[in-house]
């Protein structure tokens, strides 16, 4: 970690990570959003519906995504202090 060049590159590779699973999450919930609007009910599997098994399927891959985003986050932080101490 003494090069100063590879931290800036690791910054900004977060940096677009951390710009791609915002954008991630916004689109699946949207779809979310939709879904819930149209009554569909979180069942995880127990009907064998389209909907309701696609919808399971999108809750399950939101939290997925915002535990991925708290991650990237906490290392971004780190990153910037690391930055910050040169």
């Amino acid at each position: 970690m003494n090069n100063t060049d590879y931290i800036k590159e690791k910054l900004n590779t977060l940096r677009i990570e951390y710009m791609a699973s915002i954008l991630s999450v916004i689109a699946l919930g949207s779809g979310l959003a939709k879904m819930i609007l149209s009554d569909y009910s979180f069942s995880f599997f127990s009907k064998l519906e389209a909907g309701n098994s696609l919808f399971d399927i999108g809750v399950v891959l939101f939290f997925i995504l915002i535990l991925n985003i708290i991650v990237v986050f906490y290392k971004l932080k780190k990153t910037i202090n690391l930055l910050k101490d040169r």
